[in-house]
């Protein structure tokens, strides 16, 4: 018999579950007659089984699922593997007319999570009709339809919630109500002020820059969504680095450039627009500028010591002009923070201009909210269920570990998310291009390497404390102790998945060792019972 090891690179097709089951029947049939006659896979001494080529980098582990059903321990649906996955997206199927994209994904539908399964269902219907049609019409279609039924759905959980917020003590009840409110006027879409959230915006732009190919505009937009969030702009004692300066204005600024806007700013016909013109920020920022600073600033005195100086007509207004004319050339810091906030509208301007070229609406509305919120002009800013929940956690910050904080986060995560309610998705991703919708419907069924023993928990960063796992529950437990989060799911799943991996042991792919290691890990970390017996057996461990 030969044993396909990772290490032969052997990558079958994926062709749906069903060809699968009658491919793993297939083996299961034959590995007792030949399995048992292989010299290296029943033996008293491990040692000889040590010689084989086992799984173990991460990526090796994840492409376990290629070419085999895994089933998630958590969830308990089967997973797309990594490279599957990218080889849809990679060959354009997210974008490609839904006609094409439902004979595509078809093979993967018992993957997909309840919430995307239900869209995908939706998506067929449309194709039937119209298979040219592409998913970002589809999504617009069903938007005004989706959003009134998760209105619907969520009505009743804010009841609940807010019913139990009358336990709350009563020094948190005046924020919460203003926090409450907020969350009213993103429900109903209604326009008010919101504090620009830097965390935030870094959060988002990311999330969708995951969607584009590896390109400098992705580089770029990353990097600029990493210097946004750096704390000096929240902090007016600190400077913002060097380093972040440079990213920002890049390396196409130089001295001739600086000169001729010196020279400018007594010429009424060129504008001195700070929030979208580079170089007057850079130089009232720049490490290596302060002669540029000090001519920016005597010539700013000259200009409003004139009586026929409009500053508007550079674009300033005249309080912004007579800081920048009072400004210390030595005092950098003083000179930062008069443009902190202008370097921050010019980066959400470059954000935008990526965007426009790159074509993706997202990108663009959330460079125009994030404007508005830095100028403090009403936004509309459609209700999150995952900003709602972390805002939350704000909210009861000195509530930790209290019965009235279990009992609020607990009703909050009844509403709907875009993985197990469909509405939640289609409202979601009402701005999102078509690549970006097809990524997300099925990127939470990806295999994703979790660790059973967190990392920061000292856990081990090996096969010995590595298990396969949906992106989508992997991420929902991020810090959740192992044991409580196994409660939210059938206990059955375990046994499943662990079945599957002793199938791939048993045929060399996985050291026996690391998955005892395994079965352990989820013992000790999970409360809970795993099955091994019958690699035990097997090897006579």
């Amino acid at each position: 018999m030969k044993i396909y090891s990772i290490s032969q690179k052997f990558y079958p097709n994926f062709y749906g579950t069903s060809r699968l089951t009658q491919r793993q029947n297939t083996l299961s049939a034959y590995k007792k007659e030949d399995l048992q006659t292989d010299t290296f896979c029943r033996t008293n001494n491990i040692q000889n089984a040590n010689q084989i080529k086992y799984i173990e980098t991460k990526g090796e582990f994840r492409d376990l699922a290629t070419d085999k059903i895994i089933h998630c321990p958590y969830c308990g649906l089967p997973m797309i593997s990594m490279r599957n996955f990218y080889d849809l997206k990679n060959r354009g199927v997210f974008s490609s007319p839904i006609g094409e994209f439902v004979k595509e994904v078809k093979p993967y539908e018992e993957c997909l999570k309840p919430g995307n399964r239900a869209v995908f269902k939706l998506i067929e219907e449309y194709a039937e009709l119209a298979p040219q049609t592409h998913l970002s019409r589809v999504i617009k279609l069903m938007y005004k339809d989706s959003l009134k039924k998760l209105r619907e759905s969520q009505k009743p959980i804010f009841i609940e919630f807010v019913r139990a917020a009358y336990d709350l003590p009563e020094e948190y009840k005046p924020e919460f109500r203003k926090f409450m409110e907020l969350q009213r006027s993103k429900l109903l879409e209604i326009p008010h002020i919101e504090p620009f959230n830097r965390d935030d915006f870094q959060y988002k732009l990311k999330k969708m820059t995951e969607t584009l190919e590896q390109c400098s505009q992705k580089t770029m937009l990353i990097s600029l969504a990493d210097c946004m969030n750096n704390q000096a702009f929240d902090d007016d004692t600190r400077l913002i680095p060097d380093t972040v300066i440079k990213k920002i204005f890049s390396t196409s600024i130089n001295d001739e450039k600086c000169l001729k806007v010196l020279s400018g700013i007594s010429d009424r016909k060129k504008k001195l627009q700070l929030d979208n013109n580079s170089i007057p920020i850079y130089i009232l920022s720049s490490p290596n500028k302060k002669s540029f600073r000090q001519v920016f600033i005597n010539k700013m005195n000259v200009a409003i010591a004139s009586p026929d100086f409009s500053p508007e007509s550079i674009g300033i207004t005249r309080e912004e002009a007579e800081k920048i004319a009072h400004l210390d050339p030595n005092d950098r810091l003083a000179a930062q923070n008069l443009v902190k906030q202008d370097i921050q509208l010019y980066i959400i301007n470059q954000v935008r201009l990526i965007g426009e070229k790159l074509g993706r609406d997202d990108i663009i509305y959330l460079s125009k909210i994030s404007k508005n919120m830095i100028q403090e002009k009403p936004v509309v800013i459609p209700f999150s269920n995952k900003a709602f929940q972390l805002d939350l956690v704000k909210q009861l910050k000195g509530l930790e570990k209290t019965p009235i904080y279990y009992k609020l986060t607990d009703i909050a995560k009844k509403l709907p998310d875009s993985a197990s309610n469909k509405n939640s998705f289609i409202t979601k991703h009402k701005y999102s291009n078509s690549e970006t919708i097809g990524y997300y419907l099925l990127r939470p069924s990806v295999a994703t390497i979790e660790h059973i023993k967190p990392t920061y928990d000292n856990g081990e960063n090996n096969m010995s404390n590595w298990a396969l796992a949906c992106e989508h529950d992997n991420n929902k437990r991020m810090h959740t102790k192992l044991e409580d989060f196994l409660k939210k799911f059938n206990p059955e799943n375990i046994r499943i998945y662990f079945d599957e991996i002793q199938d791939a042991t048993i045929e060399g792919l996985i050291n026996p060792i690391d998955v005892l290691s395994q079965a352990k890990a989820f013992e000790n970390e999970g409360n809970i019972t795993v099955d091994v017996s019958r690699i035990k057996n097997y090897y006579n461990l």
